[in-house]
């Protein structure tokens, strides 16, 4: 087992002063990165608290180190905000320039280092779920402390979809230039812009096509004015996209196969939830916007 690295690099803490693995020792450490507009991470959170709080009179520490995929999940303002919302209690270190992302070689959000009480690393995991076996992880290294826990009680079984469930689900979709793989929409320059995007109703499965005036940067599509829409026909459970307003708060609205459904207010930059169905189905998902929006990725559940 190698001895984890330490925590130096961070830009802010929060819910604690910074913290220094040599001071950690003879404690057990569960490391976490995350991101607050990933999905699977924020499916992940609630757990994550509630195992921190059973826990921690124990010798456990759960610290937090928020990595950004976005630039703009890297603001100490708006990842102060996420911890507020997920009713975050642990210590939380602002990754933002990925030092301590790096120092561990990280690559996938979310991820758990678990780390015994000399500082080696003892057990990884990488991804949402196995929640039982987190904790008995954390409860084989506390014991070895000599920590007397009370009896675990058996969780209901984690309901995961089967291999072609899993299969038909859409990809996570990016669509800033650095990761897009296209839009099925055709774009036509007027003039002053080539920005203005024509969809042809074609209904390519995962495909994602534009409407109206849309510019690409790198992270993200910004839409420039008039009416306009994204549009994707989606195989998944859940769809949400991660946005954020260009000036103030806008607003949405959003139809599921051509039925409106609930407008999203879009008043700050994290990841909004499109539409819900009780079993992966494929269905048309339609964003329509007057206003200023910038659009990150689609994920899916």
């Amino acid at each position: 087992m190698a001895f984890a690295p330490d925590l130096d690099g961070a830009i802010d803490w929060l819910n604690s002063d910074a913290l220094e693995m040599n001071d950690l020792r003879g404690k057990v450490v569960m490391v976490d990165f995350w991101t607050y507009s990933c999905v699977n991470c924020i499916r992940t959170l609630p757990h994550l608290v509630k195992t921190y709080e059973k826990y921690k009179k124990f010798g456990f520490v759960l610290i937090g180190v928020h990595t950004p995929e976005f630039d703009f999940e890297g603001k100490v303002e708006n990842v102060k905000s996420a911890v507020k919302r997920f009713k975050i209690t642990y210590p939380v270190a602002v990754d933002t320039n990925r030092a301590i992302w790096g120092s561990f070689h990280n690559r996938f959000w979310p991820a758990q280092y678990l780390i015994d009480a000399n500082g080696k690393i003892a057990w990884t995991h990488a991804g949402e779920g196995d929640y039982d076996e987190i904790e008995q992880q954390i409860r084989n290294q506390l014991e070895k402390i000599g920590a007397k826990l009370p009896p675990i009680h058996a969780a209901e079984p984690e309901k995961k979809p089967g291999l072609f469930q899993r299969m038909k689900t859409t990809p996570e979709t990016y669509l800033g230039s650095a990761r897009s793989e296209g839009f099925g929409s055709s774009k036509v320059c007027i003039k002053g812009s080539c920005d203005r995007h024509i969809d042809k109703s074609e209904k390519d499965l995962h495909v994602v096509y534009l409407s109206g005036d849309w510019k690409q940067e790198a992270e993200y599509i910004e839409h420039q004015g008039g009416e306009g829409y994204i549009r994707q026909n989606y195989s998944a459970k859940e769809i949400n996209l991660v946005m954020e307003p260009v000036k103030g708060p806008c607003i949405a609205k959003i139809t599921l196969d051509g039925k409106r459904l609930k407008p999203v207010k879009v008043d700050g930059p994290r990841l909004y939830n499109l539409a819900n169905t009780k079993e992966t189905e494929m269905h048309e998902i339609k964003i329509i916007t007057d206003c200023g929006i910038r659009a990150f990725a689609f994920t899916y559940g």
